[in-house]
């Protein structure tokens, strides 16, 4: 596994493990991980974001924030068209968040969930393109 490192602001540090197909970054503060993101190589020239997770003392603090914009400089490095993610119709709140964070609505899937126990939902899919000019 390699490491890289990388410092975002009042935060001690942020770690990127790759093992691919599969990219973790993931934050800490002293010894406790207060956020994590799961980016997948895709057939696509976007990386799936697979989870973020923030510990729930730490949000609102920016943190979410932090690793999408981490998430955002490894598709550059990797010359990514940015990357994209899924979101539950019923999960208002990650929805707005990656609106809030540049995310596009390029999709919309109502058939995923047919025969479950969550039939009358449907998935969202976000997208967020990387500044062609950075």
């Amino acid at each position: 596994r390699r490491r890289n490192k990388f410092i975002p602001s009042s935060i001690d540090e942020a770690v990127l493990f790759v093992s691919p197909p599969s990219f973790l970054f993931l934050l800490r503060k002293g010894e406790k991980c207060i956020g994590l993101a799961i980016l997948q190589k895709d057939m696509f020239k976007y990386l799936y974001l697979d989870d973020l997770k923030v510990n729930s003392a730490y949000r609102k603090h920016g943190i979410g924030s932090k690793l999408i914009a981490a998430c955002m400089n490894e598709a550059k490095k990797r010359k990514m068209q940015g990357i994209y993610t899924i979101g539950q119709d019923n999960n208002l709140s990650a929805c707005l968040f990656y609106l809030k964070n540049g995310f596009e609505i390029g999709g919309f899937n109502n058939r995923n969930y047919r025969g479950t126990p969550q039939e009358n939902k449907s998935d969202i899919y976000f997208y967020k393109d990387r500044d062609a000019n950075a």
